[in-house]
């Protein structure tokens, strides 16, 4: 016998993304086992941290209609943030692919880490709460390598006088710079910019 029931909307399931994260080290291009967290950007609530196998790589299914960051962490290569939107719904098994490659910290100057996931109200220098997760992250970074130097380089967007936007993009700079020291940073470790 068939059965039909209508099931009521909080038990449906929502439909899924498959999202595979391939890590690699940038110059050998060898596998690198490493911590990966994935946090949904409406809410900033962890959605998965785990450490990859010898092979480098993840297989995740995540709910469909969100923004993502992503994390990669690993205490000997410079700190990868990242985000990603999953905002497609699939009808067949097609992952998406985000490959990284991750650069060895060392003692040259002039690694850059881009930090996609800090936010600010338009025209404010205020960090938005979302931007914790993130920063959070770059202060476990900053305190597993305590040798490292950083700086913060604000940005605007191109709305508003160039004056406005230069002394905006300093402002943002040092609340990035303020957050740190209050995680416990050394101050002499942070330099800033517009």
């Amino acid at each position: 016998d068939l059965y039909e029931l209508k099931l009521p909307s909080y038990l449906k399931v929502k439909s899924s993304t498959y999202v595979e994260i391939e890590v690699t080290d940038k110059i050998t291009g060898k596998p690198i086992s490493t911590t990966i967290s994935i946090f949904d950007l409406s809410n900033n609530k962890k959605f998965y941290n785990k450490v990859t196998n010898d092979s480098g790589k993840l297989l995740i299914a995540l709910p469909t209609g969100a923004d993502y960051g992503l994390h990669i962490y690993h205490k000997d290569y410079v700190f990868v943030p990242d985000q990603f939107n999953c905002s497609v719904e699939k009808k067949q098994y097609d992952p998406m692919i985000i490959h990284k490659k991750l650069e060895r910290i060392s003692n040259k100057t002039g690694s850059a880490i881009s930090l996609k996931n800090i936010f600010f109200e338009t025209g404010s220098a205020v960090l938005k709460s979302e931007s914790q997760f993130e920063l959070n992250a770059l202060v476990q970074f900053l305190n597993d390598n305590i040798k490292i130097k950083l700086k913060i380089t604000g940005h605007t967007d191109d709305i508003g006088s160039e004056n406005d936007n230069q002394i905006l993009s300093e402002k943002r700079a040092g609340a990035v710079i303020d957050y740190l020291k209050q995680k416990g940073i050394a101050l002499e470790r942070l330099f800033s910019e517009g």
